[in-house]
């Protein structure tokens, strides 16, 4: 059982590094512009000029599935680690604090929790669809809810327990309790909630992006690529598959190591 779950993780951890060098380093190596056009040339099958193939406006489309893999990667990281840390801050301030102040917290998680998510997203993305970043950013600013819940029920156990009680009674300060103390012990439920909402950042940009309210053309994303398919999914039978292909093997990386960092913790709880 120990060595599946390790494998779990490493596992992950191999596959997501290869779809880094795939989406960041290949194409220093593979000099071929993702938005150069040959009308000559479109919907061309894999050849060995194209290895992927060409899409409609006959553009390269290994080019730009390594393009868009490395944009989807990294508004997804940005907007996962923008909610991280706004849910830490928030679950840190409602778990030491007392009274009106972590009602208040808890409170505007419950409204914003109350809030359908994809109403949220498609709002916030239509207003903003022509800047992927700052939709992203005010996303996860409002996707922080329940990282704080988290953090702020661990603190509350965390604060009755005798390690706690003598670290305040020997006169530690606060920030050295925190980060000394505090923190390592927080640190794989800090993990755990950052591949989960990655992943679920992940999926959140294919679907904006392939409703067209995410990258603008001639950008490539994951979605976008979808999203030119759709048109003749028969005849272009290539765009779909090492799209789709590509965005099973990221979704799934990203789930093991969820899963890998989740059951690596519950055995040394069980310890």
């Amino acid at each position: 059982m120990k060595i599946r779950k390790i494998d779990n993780l490493r596992f992950g951890l191999a596959v997501l590094v290869l779809i880094v060098v795939f989406a960041f380093v290949l194409p220093v190596f593979y000099r071929v512009s993702p938005y150069e056009q040959d009308l000559s040339n479109p919907l061309s099958a894999p050849s060995i000029d194209h290895p992927m193939g060409t899409d409609m406006y006959g553009r390269d489309l290994m080019a730009r599935i390594m393009k868009g893999t490395a944009n989807t990667l990294m508004v997804s990281f940005l907007a996962s680690l923008v909610s991280l840390i706004t849910g830490i801050i928030a679950g840190v301030i409602s778990g030491f604090s007392c009274g009106i102040i972590s009602e208040l917290v808890m409170r505007l998680a419950d409204v914003l929790l109350g809030f359908p998510k994809l109403v949220m997203i498609l709002l916030i993305s239509g207003i903003l669809s022509r800047d992927i970043f700052a939709s992203f950013f005010l996303l996860a600013c409002l996707s922080w809810m329940e990282t704080a819940r988290i953090i702020r029920g661990e603190i509350k156990v965390i604060k009755e327990s005798l390690l706690y009680k003598s670290l305040v009674a020997a006169g530690l300060s606060f920030p050295k309790v925190l980060l000394g103390y505090i923190s390592p012990l927080l640190r794989g439920k800090f993990l755990v909630s950052f591949t989960l909402s990655f992943a679920s950042f992940i999926l959140i940009e294919i679907s904006l992006s392939f409703l067209g309210l995410g990258y603008a053309s001639p950008e490539p994303s994951l979605g976008t690529l979808l999203r030119q398919a759709r048109y003749d999914p028969a005849g272009s039978y290539w765009i779909v598959i090492f799209t789709g292909l590509i965005i099973i093997i990221l979704v799934s990386a990203v789930n093991f190591i969820a899963d890998g960092i989740k059951d690596s913790l519950e055995e040394n709880v069980s310890r």
